[in-house]
């Protein structure tokens, strides 16, 4: 498992990279183009739509994660039930630095006094004392990975499980768009006990995905 990790390891730091890369250039973006001051261009659209930004990011590394990566770990001697387990670490280091992102720039108009912070409802509703955001990126990390392997399986079907995926996807950004403005004027509780059903539905979408991801990894041939 530790060589299959350090493996799969070599890729997730590039993309890593890459998302700290989009991280800087949005928020360097906006500090020079007068966003905390109070102005409005795209930077300011992307720094405050970035936890979505995030999420769809994530959702295309998991998909490369469990097609070509799969194939690859396991063409050069991974044992699948390594694999499995490296996927999960990766998935877990994947979401913690997204949700230290997250955090960061969710920060930073309030650290540094920024002119109407509450403008930024979505990055602030996402912040370090946010469970759900974490938990957001583990469920698309492994709507990824049953994407990824599924089109492994069949092209069909992974292009209609990543099409279904998208919609649900947009579906779900328009409902974070809505909720976080719903919290800011009204607090969480005009929504009762639907955080406790959306979370118990969260945890068995990566339930379910994961189940799937063992048995379809423990089964797979390599493909030469």
């Amino acid at each position: 498992m530790v060589k299959s990790f350090r493996f799969l390891l070599q890729f997730a730091w590039i993309n890593l990279g890459a998302l700290l890369v989009f991280a800087l250039v949005v928020t360097v973006g906006s500090l020079l183009t007068g966003v905390p001051g109070g102005g409005d261009n795209l930077f300011s659209t992307y720094f405050s739509a970035f936890p979505l930004m995030v999420l769809m990011i994530l959702y295309f590394y998991a998909f490369a994660l469990c097609t070509s990566c799969l194939n690859l770990a396991l063409s050069f001697g991974a044992t699948r039930r390594g694999f499995f387990w490296a996927v999960q670490g990766i998935l877990l280091v994947y979401t913690f630095v997204s949700w230290l992102l997250q955090g960061a720039l969710a920060a930073l108009p309030s650290l540094f006094h920024w002119a109407f912070p509450e403008r930024f409802p979505l990055l602030r509703m996402c912040g370090f004392a946010s469970w759900s955001f974490p938990l957001l990126c583990l469920v698309i990390l492994c709507l990824g990975c049953l994407a990824g392997i599924i089109f492994i399986k069949s092209k069909a079907a992974g292009v209609l499980v990543v099409t279904l995926s998208g919609a649900a996807g947009i579906v779900g950004m328009v409902a974070l768009f809505v909720t976080a403005s719903a919290v800011r004027d009204f607090g969480w509780e005009l929504f009762g006990s639907l955080p406790l059903w959306l979370t118990a539905g969260g945890v068995a979408i990566v339930g379910v995905s994961e189940g799937f991801l063992w048995h379809t990894v423990r089964n797979f041939i390599v493909k030469s």
